[in-house]
């Protein structure tokens, strides 16, 4: 896999499709399973419950299907800015991701969980807490998305990028209900047909953390000769790395 270019020459590759293919289903799994948890809760365990089992799901399906676009089109943007992934798998990465997106929202309201109130300010949305102002968040989504982006760009296993959607989850939920995923967002707002005033904050935010983590780990690790870089066995080399 070449590092950042144009990457047109993949389009002729079955590997490549099938990459795609991993980040749309890899998604609406995410999108399915966040309804669920959030439509299922007691009021008690929703935070625990949410924060653990999306962390073990994306364990689960960077396990599966691999490190490439992470399942989020501002992990995957970060990834091409920086030059680790070509335009054209960025490009229909994400257009995988938010098509996988709106499908698991669609599924979730009409299949899985039917007859739920599935307005923008439905059970299942994503909306911040009563009187939280735009500003803060679009803070903590960013941050949030920020500490995954690290462990990302700080070539982390799949099991440390799990660890670090788990503390982001928890953190953000009780004030935004952990979106971190604009694709998600998008999602919400199509399959619901409405578009409320904070939108901007859940749809901009991811972008702006992915680019600030990734910018800020790799601005540390050129400040580190690397012969001095220390393994672990929590690192590893992202698939998006390689030549």
């Amino acid at each position: 896999m070449a590092r950042g270019g144009i990457g047109i020459n993949e389009l002729s590759k079955v590997k490549f499709w099938q990459l795609v293919a991993s980040e749309g289903v890899g998604t609406m799994f995410i999108v399915i399973l966040n309804n669920l948890l959030v439509s299922r809760h007691d009021g008690n365990s929703v935070l625990l419950n949410v924060s653990i089992t999306t962390g073990l799901l994306y364990t689960l399906l960077l396990y599966m299907f691999g490190n490439h676009g992470y399942f989020n089109p501002a992990i995957t943007l970060s990834l091409y800015v920086f030059q680790r992934v070509p335009l054209f798998r960025m490009l229909f990465y994400s257009l995988s991701q938010v098509i996988g997106a709106v499908a698991g929202q669609a599924l979730a309201r009409l299949v899985v969980l039917p007859g739920e109130g599935y307005s923008v300010m439905g059970n299942c949305a994503t909306i911040p807490a009563e009187g939280i102002p735009n500003y803060t968040i679009f803070f903590i989504e960013m941050v949030g998305v920020m500490l995954v982006s690290a462990a990302i760009s700080s070539r982390c296993k799949s099991y440390i990028i799990g660890v670090a959607v788990t503390l982001a989850t928890f953190f953000t939920f009780p004030v935004s209900m952990a979106s971190l995923n604009p694709a998600r967002a998008f999602a919400m707002y199509a399959v619901s047909v409405v578009i409320p005033s904070y939108s901007w904050a859940y749809i901009a935010a991811p972008f702006v953390g992915a680019l600030l983590g990734r910018f800020l780990m790799l601005s540390a690790e050129l400040l580190v000769p690397e012969q001095d870089h220390i393994a672990t066995p929590g690192h590893q080399r992202l698939l998006s790395d390689s030549e």
